[in-house]
């Protein structure tokens, strides 16, 4: 499936275990559903904006075990949050 924002069986079929994402873009492409699908995806990794991300994905994402990494702070120092969601 490609949403045409995001190749669905290019992930599945290349096994894409770590996805690079800003907040905002994530938000916009990834649904419940589609993170039922991209099982392979055990880490989420976010940067360039402020982690805004909705309870509802946050909760699946919990069910699932994966690693969260909000990267976002000054380019100059590299501030790194991380939120592991077990």
């Amino acid at each position: 499936m490609n949403s045409g924002l995001i190749d669905i069986n290019y992930i599945k079929k290349n096994n894409i275990d770590t996805i690079f994402i800003t907040p905002s873009y994530f938000s916009l492409v990834i649904t419940t559903d589609v993170i039922d699908q991209i099982t392979s995806v055990q880490n989420y990794i976010f940067a360039g904006e402020k982690f805004n991300i909705d309870k509802n994905i946050l909760k699946k994402l919990e069910s699932r075990k994966v690693l969260i990494l909000n990267q976002y702070g000054p380019s100059e120092t590299h501030v790194v949050t991380n939120k592991r969601i077990n």
